[in-house]
């Protein structure tokens, strides 16, 4: 005797058969457990959570983005959770952090989610957003650039990208500036168009070439350079023929006006460092719908997620996975960037800065 029981052929094949389909049965139950997850699933949504959000079954958005393009997105969001119905806001620049500070002080918050850049760091500061850490570990091991740590409820969406680029009607490959100091070239005169409120493309250079050589680039620059105001109205003059370069253009208007059929393109090899400007989602510490936020930002970042903020024009932030122009430019050569980060920048101080070079000059 062994101490073990000698199964008979036919007991070991119902055995065996029990076994199979007890397995079956737990394949079938996870699989129908990360159906119901959804997309959110990926990035850690619980199904606690998926259901909370559910059950509440709204979601109410402010961002500074374009209305079509928040209007892409969560209609993408929506079909992966038709039970939840989005009602997305846009909200001017100027007015968004007063507006929800407003709100959120007064405990008449209309917003569960917003979107912006700089203004969710002080929102954050403020106390206003909720800090979140379920969607970190995902955006630590996923994202090219994740958000800052130490600001936790913040979540990476997307990616404002800035390069030199050029009308390739006016310009031949082999006319074009191949280096910064290239530009102060006094045949660029009056053919080098910047933004009036280049304020983010100013600090990246500036803290990237120390101050001695940043001064004596700007006041270089500032020789040849026309100031424009708006990135869209920029590239719609270069496209004219107005100008032949723009020094910070936004690379997913590039992008966008390479599908119109535009003659523009980036200038290449890419001047560095590129400036990158990360946006962020948070949801607010007081939300009417907090379990549907945060799903939310969990969809957000994920592959779902992501791909919507390709199709809806913007850059996506994902390391893998994902297409876009601008990611195939950021990743030829492999260029050095200079991320503009929450509280990373002093704007008054910059614009200060800035003005002394270009706008003082210019009246």
């Amino acid at each position: 005797m062994n101490g073990f029981t000698t199964l008979s052929p036919r007991k070991t094949r119902g055995f065996i058969g029990a076994v199979a389909a007890m397995v079956m049965s737990a394949a079938t139950i996870g699989a129908v457990q990360a159906q119901d997850l959804g997309p959110a699933g990926q990035t850690g949504a619980t199904a606690e959570l998926v259901a909370a959000a559910k059950k509440e079954g709204a979601l109410t958005f402010y961002g500074t983005a374009q209305q079509d393009a928040y209007d892409t997105i969560w209609a993408e969001f929506m079909k992966d959770y038709p039970q939840i119905k989005v009602s997305a806001t846009r909200v001017r620049t100027a007015n968004f952090l007063e507006r929800v500070l407003l709100e959120y002080k007064s405990g008449d918050n209309k917003a569960d989610v917003v979107h912006a850049t700089s203004e969710l760091a002080e929102l954050e500061e403020a106390g206003a957003i909720e800090p979140y850490l379920g969607v970190d570990k995902a955006q630590q091991e996923r994202y090219r650039f994740p958000a800052p740590k130490n600001m936790p409820g913040l979540v990476t969406d997307a990616l404002l990208v800035k390069f030199v680029d050029y009308n390739t009607n006016m310009l031949k490959p082999s006319e074009l500036p191949k280096t910064w100091d290239d530009l102060l070239d006094p045949k660029w005169k009056g053919k080098l168009a910047l933004d009036i409120e280049g304020y983010e493309w100013f600090a990246a250079m500036w803290q990237t070439m120390g101050p001695e050589k940043a001064d004596k680039f700007m006041k270089g620059l500032a020789q040849n350079v026309v100031l424009r105001e708006g990135a869209t109205q920029i590239m719609e003059l270069m496209v004219a023929g107005e100008f032949p370069i723009s020094v910070e253009a936004y690379g997913h208007r590039i992008a966008d006006f390479q599908k119109q059929g535009a003659p523009v393109d980036v200038v290449k090899p890419v001047f560095q460092p590129v400036t990158v400007i990360p946006s962020y989602y948070g949801s607010i510490k007081t939300a009417k719908h907090p379990n549907a936020a945060k799903l939310a930002l969990h969809w957000l970042a994920s592959d779902r997620g992501q791909a919507a903020q390709a199709k809806a024009g913007r850059v996506p932030v994902l390391k893998t996975g994902v297409e876009h122009p601008v990611l195939k430019w950021l990743d030829e050569g492999n260029p050095q960037t200079f991320v503009i980060q929450p509280k990373g920048i002093d704007y008054t101080e910059v614009a200060k800065q800035f003005n002394s070079y270009f706008v003082r000059n210019k009246k």
